[in-house]
């Protein structure tokens, strides 16, 4: 299989998973608002990880990280 090849299939296969996380985290959101009857506090704590992740954060050495956590 040629490395054009195997980059496509991988790329698909990032696409579907992120699809996926996207579409749960949302579902999370949803569930709360429906079923629990949550309030907007409680829902904002649910979606609030799921916006952090994939968000970059710069630590002291000026390096960035995929954690999205703070170090001080």
């Amino acid at each position: 299989m040629d490395a054009g090849r195997r980059f496509e299939r991988f790329w698909a296969a990032y696409a579907a998973s992120t699809f996926g996380t996207r579409l749960a985290f949302d579902a999370f959101a949803l569930i709360a608002i429906l079923v629990l009857h949550s309030g907007p506090a409680a829902v904002s704590l649910l979606a609030a990880p799921g916006r952090r992740r994939g968000r970059r954060s710069r630590c002291r050495s000026g390096r960035g990280r995929s954690t999205g956590a703070s170090v001080r």
